[in-house]
């Protein structure tokens, strides 16, 4: 009986971007072939997610997110120390969250892949940095990120946890958000980011309710089992559902951050989105946002500018392919194949 490859995906960071892209590369990689997928993950969202059912087919070992950066690498080193994976796929940090990868990178018998996306330039564009980034034996662009001097680079569209074709359509999801017969416009306020920013965003979405009245149906989405409610907020409802892009066709406009997902997801489904960007130190959301021409507000015009924007015809973006099956493509040939690493870049 043949042995099953195994992969391993170092997806650590605070958010919940670096759990969904691993998550999303393994559920199309596990649709090509029979490859074995563990997932190194410390965000406070991993709770939720393999609560969903996601993982099935998939790993995920969880690394307790209020450990101290030291701490948090000598977990990492412990698991990295029994290569027994054949692939070593990276989400973002090319160091490592404390800089311990590069020395076991540098030293590896075992392929490297790099996962890149839009970082901040002070980070990015650091000497340590780029030249732990050319260490990898191929980087992949996930849709965004820095073009590197690599013989080995590539780029995809962004990476979706879900096909278009997956969505529900409005109806559907509509009715999976209780949104009552008479209202006109539906609102998604998607609560991610800090415990300050998820509290500031659930004070917005009950006084967005509050003045927009019955005909506007608010929902507040949450996708951290530590701060969800399970029950409304007056009119307004709070619910966890991950992944949220399933219901996103059920909106009229979403209102959240600047992050990977939440912009990715909302250009796949077709849904307008306002946006508050953060301030991140390692994500450059502001770029993104304008890169998309995706229209942005602070805390204090929010109210404001979501009513005009639902007072706007309603043009639908345009709805990109999802990246993530490229990715597989790439990876599942380099497997098939192990000595053919150099691939037929794809347009940055």
């Amino acid at each position: 009986m043949a042995t099953i490859e195994k992969w391993l995906f170092y997806a650590l960071g605070g958010g919940l971007g670096h759990l969904t892209r691993a998550l999303a590369l393994a559920r199309a990689v596990r649709r090509r072939d029979e490859i074995d997928i563990e997932i190194l993950s410390n965000s406070p969202f991993a709770e939720t997610v393999i609560g969903s059912g996601e993982t099935a087919g998939v790993h995920v070992t969880k690394i307790p997110f209020e450990l101290a950066k030291e701490e948090t690498a000598d977990r990492v080193m412990q698991r990295l120390q029994r290569e027994d994976y054949s692939t070593l796929l990276v989400d973002v940090f090319p160091r490592g969250l404390g800089g311990e990868l590069s020395s076991v990178i540098a030293d590896s018998d075992f392929r490297s892949v790099l996962v890149q996306r839009d970082l901040t330039p002070r980070y990015g564009m650091s000497a340590r940095v780029l030249k732990a980034s050319l260490q990898y034996d191929v980087i992949i662009r996930a849709g965004e990120g820095l073009q590197l001097p690599h013989p080995d680079q590539v780029s995809t569209d962004a990476w979706v946890i879900r096909d278009r074709s997956e969505l529900m359509a409005p109806p559907a999801a509509r009715r999976m958000l209780n949104v009552s017969a008479d209202a006109e416009k539906v609102v998604g306020v998607i609560a991610t980011g800090t415990p300050d920013e998820v509290r500031e965003l659930r004070h917005l979405a009950a006084s967005l309710q509050q003045r927009l009245g019955h005909r506007v149906h608010v929902t507040l989405v949450d996708a951290c089992r530590r701060t969800a409610r399970a029950t409304d907020s007056g009119s307004m409802q709070q619910l966890l559902h991950w992944p949220f892009v399933e219901l996103m066709p059920g909106c009229d406009l979403l209102i959240g951050a600047g992050g990977y997902n939440t912009v990715y997801e909302s250009r796949l489904s077709g849904v307008r989105l306002l946006a508050i960007p953060r301030p991140r130190l390692y994500d450059e959301q502001h770029a993104r946002l304008k890169r998309h021409g995706i229209r942005c507000t602070d805390i204090s015009r929010v109210a404001d500018d979501a009513e005009r924007m639902l007072a706007e015809s309603d043009v639908q973006p345009e709805t990109p392919a999802n990246g993530v099956h490229d990715a597989a493509a790439i990876l599942a040939n380099a497997h098939a194949d192990p000595d053919e690493l150099l691939f037929n870049p794809l347009p940055p």
